[in-house]
């Protein structure tokens, strides 16, 4: 068995490699190196603190003109104003339909004649005037006089209505300047008539009647119940 002997590390570097001798003088410096590559990009540093407001800039130019605005609505009326003192009457003068005004102290201007043109003659308005009759309880062979006409006249309208229990009549007006002729028609031949409410607008023959003619109402046929018949007729005198 053998036998172990300890020996210190550093008296053994010692035996091998020498004691350490002093530091040698500081050698030359070497050349340059070459240029290292870039480094990476480091982080985003914090934003920097507000810096001092910059001077205000020169005036701008005036800018070109608006379009006008639309117009706004229309006030209410203000109240009327209190009447103004009535003016004297200047100084004047009369002469026939002539007048004239002081234009200065005891001095008048040049005659003013008022008097204008004659105007123009208006023509002839005529009312309208009215004929109207009843006939009770017609028959089929009425002759009855209506009126006598003095003037010329012109038809306006002529209206009949009956009255009774399902009433129709047939009827007609005759004019003549002789009372016993067999006259003119007035209205269509045989005009029937059974409207009991607003009555019926009858058709007429001749609208212009000359002057001093009679006038009278024939019948020539009936059916149900006619109590009366109404005629009015409207004309104007020509």
């Amino acid at each position: 068995m053998g036998t172990t002997i300890n020996i210190d590390k550093t008296l053994l570097e010692n035996f091998f490699h020498g004691v350490a001798g002093e530091a040698g003088a500081e050698g030359l410096t070497g050349p340059k190196g070459d240029k290292g590559d870039t480094g990476s990009t480091g982080p985003k540093g914090e934003p920097g603190l507000t810096g001092p407001q910059g001077q205000s800039g020169e005036k701008g130019q005036p800018g070109a003109a608006g379009q006008d605005g639309t117009d706004g609505a229309s006030g209410t009326d203000g109240q009327a104003g209190e009447s103004g003192v009535q003016g004297s009457i200047p100084q004047h003068q009369w002469e026939g339909t002539k007048i004239r005004f002081e234009v200065s102290p005891g001095k008048f201007g040049k005659f003013v004649d008022l008097k204008g043109t004659g105007g123009q003659t208006g023509g002839v308005h005529h009312a309208v005037l009215s004929k109207n009759i009843t006939i009770l309880e017609p028959t089929t062979s009425e002759d009855i006089s209506y009126f006598y006409s003095m003037k010329g006249i012109k038809i306006e309208e002529v209206r009949a209505i009956v009255r009774g229990t399902t009433p129709s009549l047939t009827w007609t007006i005759r004019f003549a300047s002789d009372r016993s002729a067999a006259g003119t028609e007035l209205v269509a031949s045989g005009s029937t008539t059974t409207n009991t409410s607003t009555g019926d607008v009858i058709a007429l023959e001749q609208d212009h009647l000359p002057q001093g003619v009679f006038l009278w109402v024939e019948t020539t046929a009936s059916s149900g119940t006619v109590d009366e018949v109404e005629l009015y007729l409207s004309y104007r005198e020509i």
